[in-house]
């Protein structure tokens, strides 16, 4: 028998909205964790991430009544529960080691594929549809990413080694940030955002203790250590905010939303370095990219607020409701 599919609740100015409060958070993160990166590791950084986010919304969730009830969970949602930890576990740990390879906005050029994968993921195993006009939108988000990472790509293509290294380690991270993305969409069907949340947080925390170092945050300069607290409040926010999308959301729109975060990164990169020259790393844009800029953000708008086609099982679920007899 197959499984029945997580169907978005249709609030979707609220799925939209929770869309941009996650990507702007996605947005700050490149620029604070490249400068906590300077004095932590990668895996450490993660660590504290997870750890913090948990640490803080534990006690929420207990004072609410909220904690995860996995005994109800049947063996399907246990898959799709360590699917969804492992993936956004892998994710997080790559994409902190390809961040040390690269800088902050080519980690958001190469990190893109993951709302992609996660707009196929969802019109493929969600069968959500777009229209010509969604396709339209999807088309010119594409073109506008091309033209918007140009400069980036361009230099990928120049360097070697380490370089290239990073790269594959970014798209490993995206494939698994979108594993993580469909089998939470799932999980909604029986668990709240907030508990999926926990749970990942907590398999993360502890699959990461092993190999972590949380002791170097004592060697760490109080802004840095400010940073971190930044950065753990940031991931709560910002996964708080996604998975919620998700619920009332289809995920291909939700996906086409938060691509804008790469523009947010360059926004603050730039704005950061002119107000505290040497603090954050700076790079600059060129005319072309800034065009690709407003195509981007163009594509991704008509991708997500476009009308869409009706999916299959909803016509079959309007074609039962009228074959139903009227009520006298």
């Amino acid at each position: 028998m197959a499984m029945t599919l997580h169907q978005p609740s249709g609030r979707w100015k609220l799925g939209f909205a929770l869309s941009l409060v996650a990507a702007a958070n996605w947005g700050a993160l490149p620029v604070g964790a490249k400068m906590v990166l300077r004095s932590m590791d990668g895996l450490t950084m993660t660590w504290y991430r997870m750890a913090g986010a948990f640490v803080i919304l534990l006690p929420i969730l207990a004072l609410r009544g909220s904690l995860p009830r996995l005994g109800s969970l049947r063996r399907g949602g246990w898959a799709l529960l360590l699917a969804a930890c492992a993936g956004l576990a892998l994710n997080y740990a790559l994409y902190a080691l390809g961040l040390e390879l690269t800088s902050p906005s080519n980690a958001q050029a190469l990190i893109q594929a993951a709302p992609i994968l996660l707009a196929l993921g969802g019109l493929v195993f969600f069968r959500e549809r777009f229209s010509v006009f969604q396709w339209i939108g999807f088309s010119i988000f594409l073109l506008g990413e091309g033209l918007f990472f140009r400069d980036q790509l361009r230099a990928f293509f120049d360097r070697r080694g380490a370089y290239w290294l990073g790269a594959g380690v970014m798209l490993i991270s995206s494939a698994g940030w979108a594993a993580y993305a469909l089998a939470q969409k799932q999980l909604l069907r029986w668990m709240a955002a907030s508990e999926i949340m926990l749970c990942i947080y907590a398999f993360s925390a502890v699959a990461f203790l092993p190999i972590v170092h949380p002791g170097a945050i004592m060697r760490m300069s109080g802004l840095e250590q400010f940073l971190i607290v930044l950065l753990c409040a940031n991931t709560l926010v910002a996964y708080g905010a996604f998975s919620a999308a998700l619920a009332h959301w289809d995920a291909s729109r939700v996906s086409a939303a938060i691509a804008v975060a790469p523009l947010l990164t360059v926004a603050i990169m730039r704005f950061g370095g002119a107000l505290w020259p040497g603090a954050a790393p700076t790079e600059s844009i060129s005319p072309l990219g800034l065009a690709g800029a407003a195509i981007l953000v163009a594509g991704c708008m008509m991708t997500a607020l476009g009308k869409r086609s009706v999916s299959p099982a909803e016509e079959e679920e309007m074609s039962a409701e009228e074959r139903k007899p009227c009520a006298a």
